[in-house]
């Protein structure tokens, strides 16, 4: 028999949950219990816990409002002391979800709500991207992990199965015109040239290198908004090697790669090597003090990209 590939499930691997954990009533000392939060906060940044805190938020009014005595039972109002461990990242909510028995229908009643937008100034009603309506079941699954409970093998199969629909329906209301405006396609070569000869003609040289280092490396403006010169190595051949200490889906940098890129002799306007060239020159001074090609020395990470 073939061995399985991808990913297990927490919920799916072969655990032993019957022997009870030895010492599990200990208390560890306050300098350990520090160190291991220091570690596990940056498992995810502040911003994101946020917003995964909202989206449960919405789901418990929704709940509170539509279906009051699923309400009753599938909330519970949070202690004092749970609002104040800044291991359980609730900010300022006041209740949080019961993940162990959650019912995976009542979710998807809440999001075919979320799903439709306000109509418009027309009247016309569009949808929410896929990316929106992912994110609650990244919510919801972040969610159950920092309150240590577990989802039932139902809620997974039904949500996977409910995505998988919803990206179809996405696509088919894409075709028609009907999905948020924010939801842009990628912009094409001959676009991005002009923007290029834009950034030249108006001598704006970060517009410029910056947007040639997205297009070759392909990657997020966040993930060029922290290159620096150690994440740029000299190629096998005439190129020059780009690899990212991480990205955003991949904070531990574990699947990063070298992107090789190489020069335009034909057309300086879209040539990296001239861009980073003059970008290079013109900051001589200031990357004598840092290494970060883009963020000034002190800023905080994402300032570039800002401004």
């Amino acid at each position: 028999m073939a061995g399985r590939r991808g990913r297990i499930h927490v919920h799916e691997r072969d655990t032993n949950t019957e022997t009870p954990i030895i010492g599990q009533g200990l208390a560890l000392i306050d300098e350990h219990n520090a160190a291991i939060l220091d570690t596990e906060d940056m498992a995810m940044c502040d911003k994101t816990r946020k917003e995964y805190r909202n989206r449960i938020k919405r789901i418990c009014k929704f709940w509170k409002e539509k279906y009051p005595d699923y309400h009753e039972k599938g909330t519970r109002v949070l202690l004092q002391e749970q609002k104040e461990d800044p291991a359980l990242y609730h900010f300022n909510n006041e209740e949080d979800l019961v993940y162990d028995g959650l019912n995976v229908n009542m979710i998807k009643a809440y999001l075919s709500k979320k799903k439709m937008k306000r109509p418009d100034k027309d009247g016309v009603v569009k949808m929410a991207s896929f990316s929106d309506i992912r994110k609650y079941d990244d919510a919801i699954k972040w969610g159950c992990l920092i309150a240590n409970e577990r989802l039932s093998p139902m809620y997974f199969i039904e949500m996977e199965k409910y995505l998988k629909s919803y990206r179809k329906e996405f696509a088919k209301a894409k075709s028609n015109g009907l999905v948020e405006e924010r939801d842009a396609d990628p912009i094409s070569s001959g676009l991005f040239r002009l923007i290029c000869q834009w950034a030249v003609d108006g001598s704006n040289v970060f517009v410029w290198v910056f947007g040639l280092c997205v297009w070759h490396c392909m990657a997020r403006t966040i993930s060029v908004d922290c290159l620096a010169l150690h994440n740029i190595q000299r190629g096998t051949s005439d190129s020059i090697k780009i690899k990212h200490d991480e990205t955003k889906t991949d904070k531990a940098g574990e699947f990063t790669h070298e992107k090789n890129c190489y020069a335009n002799p034909y057309d300086p306007s879209v040539c990296l090597y001239t861009a980073l060239g003059c970008w290079l020159s013109l900051n001589s001074a200031v990357l004598e003090k840092t290494e970060k090609l883009f963020i000034l020395p002190g800023a905080k990470a994402g300032s570039a990209i800002k401004g």
